[in-house]
């Protein structure tokens, strides 16, 4: 038996406790009440009893105070509640069915029997006790199974009694007891074969916390068990009488706040876990309740000595005990505030039975959950095959030198901040590099060794804790090229042909067949493809998670706000539909979404609420998971491939256009939205049709990057073209090698045929019908007017500049990515008289799940450079110089960045790693990460981004933050295409200063190579030339590469919906 393990963030803690306990074991209740120092068992009486008010007049403050505090309070009430526990209860502090004839202490083994058995614990485990109290369910599990079992418990006084009981019963090798929080454990990652928590995890601060810490020491493939105490989902928080039960509950057990069955769900799977089997186990008809000790109804006892066990809680065992109490209290036997400590244990049982009858509260919501094999968020990376021929093969992504990041850091700074502040900000550098910088970073190094990028899932994290709308600040757009086919100008014909092509490319996908990514010969990660398709956001009060439907066989179709879905995948996963068969099934739903009236279509536009902030749409989702119709309905949605929106709008301009693609048209009619703004369901991937046939992309960002989509928009504009092409002539090629279809299926009616076979598949489109009540109902209108606020107080505005492009950049021997680059900063610098910090990702696909780089334009260069444009005079080479200087100063960032080994991405893992090393243990953060240079650093007003392809006409985003533009920009051979966003911050007037000056440069760079004498004639043919040598597109345009939980079956989805017919529809 090794000794407990304390922290010494927890010194103040053990010193308390032994203040108050002393270091003597008793076995008395008598012997240990007596035993107490009195003051201190005073004090802690006195503060814990101030963090509570009645419920009525609680605040929000309150409850967060309580939430902040969350390990004072629970110690708190252990060291006052344990003695208590064990005189009416033992030392296992949990409940349990009761069956006849079975007595309560056997009731008790056999519930922690159930619970071991059902996780499969084996003689050689190595097991974690979360919460153990004083250890009663890890000596029974360490009999029961022969398992190892650790112990981790925050309150010194329950270890000590811990010890003293294993060692007593002969188990002191093979248990253990270590002092520690649950939300910070004291232990390596994958050090468990399982974990269990019987009643305690419940007084965690978040579950999501808790469960995070499990699912990091537990080994892949380890099982999580528990009894979680939960509110039912009948609960309702805004019930005054349910929160005073639940009030009492928390009050009477040291829980800073009480959480429902499905947030416990939402959390598991939030934190990566797999669930296999979960159920209310107080919910399943027992005529025995498993209350009935509570109630003190001695008429449901099994044996003579649940006598001894009830008789405390009748009444008059109650006003025995409480008298005895108050007693010794007043003698000096017992130490103040005992009484008061009492009288709260009496309000939690009474709530706990109330909470019960009322089918309010379970303290035995039990599940058994698994940690997958691979991350949370990512499915197990596919080898083999064409397409991912190279995945194991790419190497880890570069954890850079620390020394050489901080010198970055400040390279970067130092034209944002004044000279003051450069100061303050190196100083803090200069600390963190002799103080914490070099132990973090060895501690990010040991972290990453089982890891398959050191940054991944701290940029996850980024991404799945941002709690505001996605629209205008997550999800991009890319608008395509029009179909250069004249009948595809049509809306059913382009989303039909568009449709057809993305089947084509996820077959591919699925079989391993897709040509694979790379760059100038180096192979690209292709590990973001997995999450393309059948990939929802999930929203929870906590954060958001990923959610994949690798088997999706269906997509959803949006028009005029209602919800359509047919399948295109057979049960072989070969492509079910035709082209022909999609028109026919489109011009049905749009036919029947047209029927819809004006005021119908707002009230049921669900699509709005994926606009809202992340915690309201988990509610109002929670709301719609209440009923069967709704839940299906939800999945139908979440697990599609992908979302294809027909809008009935036709804008014709390309502000409109980007508007149309980023988040929706505006449009009010006698009150009412009819917009395309709620023609939309954020969380997925959508292919957005408008009726003139102009088409986009609009995608959830947190799996992918553009870089990703891109390949994919460019392959299934490929294929439209290419599939023309072959009705002229049938040996063109497709750029799809294999591509499995169904020629045998046939649409089905709904009957069998006449030779009695059942149908093969029924491919019709169905209309999922919402039931929607008064709650959702008001949650989709004010989701309709918040995003409407959000629309109007954004603008986005484009520049198609047409004078020239890649080819003429080149000829002027400048790097095209720098060289608009830099048009950014002499426009803003023309416009506003300073520089502001600047964005630009990098690809580093180049490494194992990469992802990008943070490019910092702003450098020492770049500055110099805006300032003589701005103030330049007759000397145009002064001006050329410094641009040659600040676009060779941008390339050799950009180089850098694709390698790994930039500064940002570095540090925000350091960052991120410290919080989640130093969370809740009072240690300050490191002035590096506290200082006004991370905070500027991190406060984008230019954020650009370059991802084009001959396949794209525009591509564009929200801006950063509120004083910022976001700036997609697409560099083609013989123009540039601009589109920015910002928040009413003059973003055409931008655009204009943008255009004077590309035309300004050009004329500076023209007479540099072509000087006085040359005519107009020469400059051109020489231009030809050189073009003709720098022709055709790149693929990049940057300068480098940079028993489960029960789900509706997939199959059955074809049910859920009424089911449209074709027949009078021409196809």
């Amino acid at each position: 038996m090794s000794n407990g393990v304390v922290s010494t963030s927890h010194s103040e803690d053990l010193a308390f406790s032994r203040a108050l306990h002393g270091n003597q074991v008793k076995e008395g209740f008598l012997s240990n009440m007596a035993s107490k120092n009195k003051k201190v068992h005073d004090s802690a009486t006195g503060d814990y009893l101030s963090l509570w008010k009645k419920p009525e007049n609680e605040t929000e403050e309150d409850e967060k105070k309580r939430l902040d505090q969350y390990t004072q309070l629970t110690n708190t009430y252990y060291n006052l509640a344990t003695d208590f526990y064990e005189y009416g209860w033992g030392s296992s502090f949990h409940f349990a069915r009761y069956y006849p004839g079975e007595e309560f202490f056997k009731a008790i083994s056999r519930h922690e029997h159930y619970l071991a058995f059902k996780m499969n614990i084996k003689p050689n485990y190595r097991v974690l006790d979360v919460g153990c109290g004083v250890g009663g369910p890890a000596r029974e599990i360490a009999h029961f199974t022969g398992a190892h079992i650790t112990g981790l418990n925050n309150n010194d006084y329950q270890i000590s009694r811990a010890f003293h009981y294993a060692k007593r019963e002969g188990l002191a090798e093979q248990t253990d007891f270590i002092k520690g929080n649950f939300m910070e454990m004291p232990f390596e990652e994958n050090k468990y074969d399982a974990v269990y928590a019987i009643e305690a995890t419940v007084h965690a601060p978040r579950f999501e916390g808790v469960y995070g810490e499990i699912y990091r020491v537990l080994k892949p493939g380890g099982a999580f068990g528990c009894y979680e105490w939960c509110m039912t989902d009948d609960y309702d928080e805004s019930n005054s009488e349910h929160r005073r039960i639940a009030h009492g509950i928390e009050i009477g057990n040291g829980i800073p706040k009480m959480r429902k069955i499905s947030e416990c769900l939402q959390a598991l799977r939030n934190v990566g876990f797999e669930i296999e089997v979960h159920q209310d186990l107080a919910d399943v008809g027992d005529d025995i309740k498993w209350y009935y000790p509570l109630e003190g109804d001695w008429r449901k006892c099994q044996s003579a000595r649940d006598y001894l066990t009830t008789a405390a809680m009748t009444k008059i065992g109650r006003f025995t005990t409480t008298q005895l109490v108050r007693t010794l209290e007043m003698v000096g036997l017992a130490p103040k505030g005992s009484y008061d400590t009492q009288k709260f244990l009496e309000t939690a049982a009474d709530a706990l039975v109330e909470g019960a009858r009322a089918n309010l509260f379970t303290p035995m919501f039990f599940f058994v959950a698994r940690k997958p094999e691979s991350s949370p968020h990512l499915s197990p990376d596919p080898i083999g095959g064409l397409t991912f021929q190279s995945q194991d093969k790419l190497p880890k992504l570069p954890i850079p030198n620390l020394k050489e990041t901080c010198d970055k850091y400040l390279a970067a700074l130092v034209e944002l901040q004044t000279p003051k502040e450069h100061e303050a900000t190196k100083l803090a550098v200069k600390t963190f590099l002799e103080s914490e910088g070099p132990a973090l970073q060895e501690k990010l190094q040991t972290y990453a060794t089982d890891k398959k990028s050191y940054i991944e899932e701290f940029w996850y994290d980024s991404y799945l804790q941002y709690t505001d709308s996605v629209v205008l600040n997550l999800n991009p757009f890319f608008l395509l090229e029009d179909d250069p086919t004249p009948q595809r100008s049509d809306q059913v014909v382009r989303a039909a042909s568009l449709i057809t092509s993305t089947l084509k490319f996820v077959s591919a996908l699925r079989e391993k067949a897709m040509e694979p990514d790379v760059f100038r010969g180096i192979p690209l990660c292709m590990s973001q493809f997995g999450r393309l398709f059948g990939t929802s956001r999930m929203p929870t009060e906590n954060g958001c998670y990923i959610q994949t439907e690798d088997e999706a066989r269906h997509i959803v179709v949006l028009a005029h706000s209602q919800f359509y879905h047919f399948e295109v995948f057979d049960e072989d996963g070969n492509i079910a539909v035709t082209e022909k068969e999609i028109v026919a099934n489109l011009k049905a739903i749009r036919a029947d979404a047209a029927k819809t009236p004006v005021h119908e279509i707002a009230k049921n536009a669900v699509g709005v609420l994926t606009t809202e902030s992340r915690p309201n749409w988990a509610r109002l989702r929670d709301e719609l998971n209440k009923g069967e119709e709704n839940r299906e309905a939800l999945h139908v949605v979440d697990s599609s491939l992908f979302i294809v929106c027909l809008d009935h709008v036709s804008p014709k301009t390309s502000d409109d256009l980007s508007t149309n693609m980023l988040c929706g048209s505006y449009e009010i009619d006698q009150g009412v939205q009819v917009g395309t703004c709620t023609n939309r369901w954020y969380d997925k991937l959508q292919i957005i049709v408008c009726k003139n046939g102009s088409a986009g992309i609009n995608f959830e960002h947190t799996g992918v990057d553009g870089h990703t989509v891109l390949r994919f928009v460019s392959d299934i504009y490929t294929d439209t073209i290419l599939r023309f092409a072959q009705t002229i002539n049938s040996q063109t090629k497709s750029i799809f090698h294999s591509v499995a279809q169904n020629e045998e299926r046939r649409r089905s009616s709904g009957t069998s045929t006449k030779s009695g076979a059942l149908p093969l598949q029924d491919l019709n489109p169905r209309k999922i019908e919402w039931k929607l009540n008064k709650e959702l109902n008001l949650g989709i209108r004010f989701a309709e007017t918040r995003l409407s606020d959000l629309i109007q107080q954004n603008e986005v505005n484009v520049l198609e500049f047409d004078e020239y492009g890649k080819s003429f950049i080149v000829d002027m021997k400048l790097s095209p990515d720098a060289f608009v680059q830099m048009a950014f900063q002499a426009a803003y610098y023309d416009l506003y008289g300073k520089i502001e910090c600047t964005y630009e990702p990098a690809m580093t696909k180049t490494f194992l799940h990469g992802r990008t780089e943070a490019i910092r334009t702003v450098t020492p260069e770049v500055a110099d450079f805006v300032k003589k444009f701005s103030e330049r005079d007759d000397d145009n080479r002064v001006v050329l110089d410094a641009l040659r200087k600040a676009v060779s100063k941008h390339s050799k960032l950009t180089r850098e960045c694709s390698k790994g080994l930039g500064h940002d991405r570095h540090l925000y893992a350091l960052d991120c790693l410290w919080q989640r090393l130093n969370k809740d243990q009072g240690t300050p953060t490191p002035k590096i990460f506290t200082d006004s240079g991370w905070k500027t650093m991190n406060h984008t007003v230019i954020s650009t981004s370059n991802c084009g392809n001959p396949a794209l006409r525009l591509f564009g985003f929200g801006p950063a933050v509120g004083n910022g533009f976001g700036i997609g920009y697409i560099i083609k051979d013989d123009g540039i295409a601009l589109c920015v966003s910002s928040k009413h911050r003059q973003t055409a007037r931008y655009l204009d200063t943008m255009k004077k000056y590309l035309r300004e440069i050009k004329h500076m760079l023209m007479n540099e190579k072509y000087p006085t004498g040359t005519s107009q004639r020469q400059r051109l043919l020489a231009m030809q030339e050189n073009a003709s040598l720098t022709n055709g597109y790149g693929y990049w345009d940057i300068d480098s590469p940079s028993e489960r939980s029960p789900t509706p079956d997939i199959k059955s989805m074809k049910k859920v919906g009424r089911r449209l017919m074709l027949n009078d529809v021409v196809a």
